[in-house]
C-alpha cells in the first residue's frame, strides 16, 4: 500500500491473480511469477493527489472533527491544528426535597433523576459534563454551589422548581451581577426557563435554569442548551432533523387541541413511513416518556387554524423535529 510504481509499469496485478514459478536457491526471493490474467491499463494505480488534491479544502471552518477526519489529517501530516475550545459543563439540582438515587427515601423526598438525565443526555450529543451535586433551596447554598461550579465550568445547567428558579435569579443578580437575558418563554413546556450570563474571574459564564419536571427539563435542554453549546464552539447545529407531517399521518383526535397562545412541544415516536406516529400521555413529570420517543411534535395554537374537516375538527398541519441520535425506531 502506497509503494511507488516501477518505471515503465502501467498496472498492478493483485497477488491472488498470480502464482510463483521460481524461487531463489535459498527460497528467500521470488525469481519468476506467472500472471494469470491480463490487467487493464492503470488498474490498481492511484495517482498523486487522487485522494486529496493540491489546494483542496479538507475541513470547513467550524466543522466538527469526526473519527475519519483524524485519519485524513494524519494522512496529510497535519499533527497540529487550531480548534475551538469545547465548553466545560456543570450540572446542578436545587431543592430541599431531593436526594441521591442511592439514598433511602424519607417521607416527602424524591430521588434526583434530572441531574443524571441531563448528564447522559449531554453525552448523547458528545458533551462531557461535571456532576456538581445537589444544592439546598436557600441563597447561601445556591451561591456556594455556583461559586464551586464556576471555578471549573463555562456553562452551568440547573434544574429546579419555579420558586427555586426565582431564588436562583436573585442570587445570580445580587451576588454575581449577572444579566438575566430571559426568564420566560412563550412555549410549552419550559415557560419558566431562565438564561443568564455573567463574568466570573474575568471569564464569561452561561447559566441555564430549567424546570424541575423531568421530561420538560430534558426537552428544554435539547431545544435550547444543545444549540447554545454548538454556538459556543463555533459549530453548526445539526442536531435536529425537521420534517413536515400531513394531517392524516395519525389520528388527529388522539391529540388535544392547543387552546393556548403558544406552541406546544410533545414527545413522539415516528416510524420511517410516518404512518405510525404516536404520542404518549404528556405529563411534565413522567420521565419514562423520553425512552419511548425519538422526536418532538410541534402543535401550534388552535387559533392559527381556520379550516375544518367534515366532522368539524380543525385541520392541523404538523411539524416534527427528530432527535439526531436516533432518527427512527
Amino acid at each position: 500500500m502506497g509503494e511507488p510504481i516501477p518505471a515503465g509499469a502501467d498496472a498492478v496485478v493483485p497477488l491472488e491473480d498470480t502464482s510463483v514459478v521460481e524461487y531463489s536457491i535459498d527460497g528467500s526471493e521470488v525469481i519468476k511469477v506467472k500472471i494469470k490474467r491480463t490487467p487493464d491499463y492503470n488498474e490498481n494505480i492511484r495517482g498523486i493527489g487522487s485522494d486529496v488534491s493540491k489546494n483542496s479544502l479538507v475541513l470547513q471552518k467550524g466543522e466538527r472533527i469526526k473519527h475519519f477526519s483524524l485519519g485524513v489529517l494524519a494522512m496529510l501530516g497535519k499533527t497540529n491544528i487550531l480548534v475551538y475550545k469545547r465548553p466545560s459543563i456543570g450540572v446542578i439540582s436545587i431543592g430541599n426535597n431531593i436526594c441521591e438515587p442511592k439514598e433511602k427515601l424519607a417521607p416527602g423526598k424524591i430521588r434526583d433523576a434530572n441531574r443524571f438525565t441531563l448528564i447522559n443526555l449531554l453525552k448523547n450529543y458528545r458533551y462531557k459534563s461535571n456532576d456538581c451535586g445537589i444544592a439546598k433551596d436557600n441563597p447561601d447554598a445556591i451561591k456556594q454551589a455556583l461559586e464551586q461550579s464556576f471555578t471549573c465550568n463555562d456553562v452551568i445547567i440547573i434544574s429546579s422548581a419555579m420558586g427555586e428558579l426565582d431564588m436562583l435569579k436573585r442570587v445570580l443578580v445580587e451576588d454575581f451581577q449577572a444579566t438575566i437575558n430571559f426568564c420566560r418563554i412563550k412555549m410549552k413546556p419550559g415557560k419558566y426557563t431562565t438564561f443568564a450570563t455573567l463574568m466570573y474571574n474575568e471569564t464569561w459564564k452561561m447559566v441555564f435554569g430549567l424546570t424541575g419536571y423531568p421530561s420538560s427539563c430534558a426537552i428544554i435542554c435539547i431545544i435550547f442548551v444543545i444549540p447554545a453549546l454548538r454556538f459556543m464552539e463555533k459549530s453548526p447545529y445539526d442536531g435536529f432533523v425537521p420534517i413536515s407531517v400531513p394531517p392524516n399521518s395519525f389520528n388527529i383526535r388522539s391529540l388535544p387541541y392547543n387552546n393556548d397562545d403558544c406552541p406546544e412541544y410533545r414527545l413522539v415516536k415516528v416510524t420511517r413511513n410516518l404512518t405510525g406516529m404516536t404520542t404518549a400521555k404528556e405529563v411534565p413529570g413522567v420521565l419514562s416518556n423520553l425512552d419511548k420517543a425519538n422526536g418532538l411534535l410541534i402543535i401550534e395554537p388552535k387559533k392559527k387554524y381556520s379550516s375544518k374537516d367534515s366532522n368539524g375538527d380543525y385541520l392541523y398541519s404538523y411539524n416534527v423535529i427528530l432527535f439526531h441520535e436516533n432518527y427512527y425506531q
